[in-house]
């Protein structure tokens, strides 16, 4: 990245530290403490198992360093809040890479819906289900997964679910569940979401209806397809139900343009530019803090 400066990195994994930090020319730690003291960078990512995140996470913010920190941010609402109150003291940034925010045809979709191109969202319904990850950890595909949908959903239509019911399957392991879905009533409008790693295709799609309609969106691909009526309703009497159901069954479609780009490398870009003071966090403290709270009440 431009006008950025990799001046560190930590693992405690000797082999790969030591091959990452020779290809990106820079200096590797077995222990980020150290990297801290003597590098004192601007800011940090951090993308640590879980259970690392708020001892890791914290010792930057008290040494005065911007956090970005990977999802989830813990599995523990107290020490989201925890960090939220350290990034207040300390006057640093601290986000989480909720990365399908900066999804190009997520933030088409977005500009869509504020337009009211879709009218009153009524249904949201979500895929994001393929095989297992590399190394399973102790958090299940619903923290694991689900907490991007949730995240989107309430980046779209701004508001949190009155009421969610999951159901949770060990299909494969036995430590952690392995498939869920997830049923979300919204004040006026209901969401469904389904997450596993046990189908054997990768898939990551979002559909969203309105009033007014329809929205069918790839996250892979980047593609973005809208589905509007070519006839209203109120138009037609009883007596014309025939012509109306074969007008109504053609709807009028079109595909949004979308100029695709690597969403890890805007979130990236991003958060340097607020750090910078540039710009807002498209992903605020409040937001994360919200979200997994809908995620872990379950």
């Amino acid at each position: 990245m431009k006008g950025v400066k990799l001046c560190g990195l930590a693992d405690i994994d000797a082999e790969r530290r030591n091959l990452v930090s020779k290809e990106f020319e820079t200096t590797g730690y077995a222990d980020y403490r150290r990297l801290i003291e003597r590098e004192r960078p601007d800011f940090v990512t951090i993308a640590v198992p879980v259970r690392q995140h708020f001892p890791v996470a914290s010792e930057c913010l008290k040494q005065g360093i911007h956090v970005l920190l990977e999802k989830p941010a813990s599995d523990r609402i107290e020490e989201i809040e925890k960090l939220i109150s350290l990034s207040e003291t300390s006057n640093c940034l601290f986000t989480v890479g909720h990365v399908e925010r900066f999804n190009p045809a997520v933030q088409a979709l977005k500009e869509l819906i504020d337009k009211d191109e879709l009218g009153t969202i009524t249904n949201l319904v979500a895929r994001r289900v393929g095989g297992y990850p590399p190394k399973l950890t102790n958090i299940g595909v619903f923290v694991d997964l689900a907490v991007h949908d949730i995240d989107v959903f309430r980046y779209l239509i701004g508001a949190n679910p009155d009421k969610i019911e999951v159901q949770r399957l060990n299909v494969h392991s036995n430590s952690v569940e392995d498939a869920a879905t997830a049923f979300l009533q919204y004040p006026s409008a209901s969401g469904f979401i389904q997450v596993n790693w046990i189908t054997p295709v990768k898939i990551r799609q979002l559909s969203v209806t309105g009033t007014r309609g329809h929205a069918e969106l790839n996250y892979i691909e980047q593609t973005l397809s809208i589905y509007e009526h070519n006839v209203n309703p109120e138009d037609f009497s009883e007596k014309d139900f025939v012509e109306f159901l074969g007008k109504y069954g053609k709807p009028m479609s079109r595909s949004v343009k979308v100029e695709r780009a690597e969403p890890l490398s805007r979130e990236l870009e991003h958060f340097v530019l607020a750090v910078r003071g540039g710009t807002e966090l498209l992903v605020k403290p409040v937001e994360v803090l919200e979200t997994m709270k809908i995620v872990l009440s379950v």
